[in-house]
């Protein structure tokens, strides 16, 4: 079996089905439980760009926060998504509070390392660290 990150595209929008496996018969939900959870909002890597071009084109730190978790509500995102966005800060406590902000509506949290290395500071790798084990 292999685990996949499945994306459907209908006349609406994309559609992001976590928790499927890849077998010889088909698509597998795992757990075997009937319930998935679907995000009818995921962003794609061309969005997260258009995201982070858009957090760049504004002038003050406060401003670029703002906009971001504007941005990011009510969406889900890959953990390599919360990089590129944070890309579009200059100050690593930005950088921070976005990683914690998004944590939650990231579907691959299990690859989140990819945004804690992504901070330069051991002290905010730390916290990050520390706020991902706080909210379980």
């Amino acid at each position: 079996m292999k685990r996949v990150r499945i994306l459907l595209t209908a006349g609406v929008g994309t559609f992001l089905l976590p928790g499927c496996i890849l077998t010889e018969d088909g698509v597998g939900i795992t757990p075997t439980d009937p319930s998935i959870e679907v995000c009818f909002n995921a962003v794609s890597d061309t969005e997260a760009e258009e995201m982070k071009a858009g957090i760049e084109a504004l002038s003050f730190k406060n401003e670029r926060i703002e906009r971001a978790k504007e941005l990011g509500d009510n969406r889900c995102f890959q953990a390599h998504q919360v990089v590129i966005l944070m890309e579009g800060f200059t100050f690593e406590d930005a950088k921070l509070d976005i990683a914690k902000f998004l944590y939650t509506r990231t579907e691959n949290g299990e690859d989140y390392d990819l945004v804690i290395d992504a901070l330069v500071f051991y002290s905010h790798r730390q916290e990050l660290r520390n706020y991902i084990n706080s909210i379980g």
